[in-house]
């Protein structure tokens, strides 16, 4: 627990100094952390999840990470025709070539996204 509220501070503290640093990195890796870790034992918060992811996407839209992470989180919330679209634009970005490491994680969200909001929303 100590750990995770060092990581916490240290990223909260990176994004108050560079948002922009790795497009967003530090907004999407907070995003993150708080999406994925529990609430009750730890620093989770789906409010504090959202506002980060959506911060680092607003920060550059066009990045293959914010899409793929903020779809994620959509899906979670159950706003499929949103998480569809991004998922779809994950999949599509040059960024799977520039970044092949990080793309495999980026395209297994998407196409999870894809294959399990099938038939979800208001449109496909």
């Amino acid at each position: 627990m100590r750990e995770i509220k060092r990581v916490e501070a240290s990223l909260r503290e990176l994004a108050e100094r560079d948002p922009h640093f790795g497009r967003g990195a530090p907004l999407r890796a907070l995003g993150r952390l708080y999406q994925k870790a529990p609430s009750i034992i730890s620093v989770g918060s789906v409010a504090k999840a959202g506002q980060n992811l959506r911060a680092a996407y607003r920060l550059a839209p066009e990045f293959a990470a914010n899409q793929a992470y903020l779809a994620d989180f959509l899906f979670e919330r159950e706003e499929y025709d949103e998480a569809r679209r991004l998922a779809r634009q994950v999949l599509a970005s040059s960024d799977l070539a520039r970044e092949p490491l990080e793309a495999l994680e980026w395209s297994a969200i998407a196409r999870r996204v894809l294959e399990r909001s099938e038939g979800k929303g208001s449109a496909q």
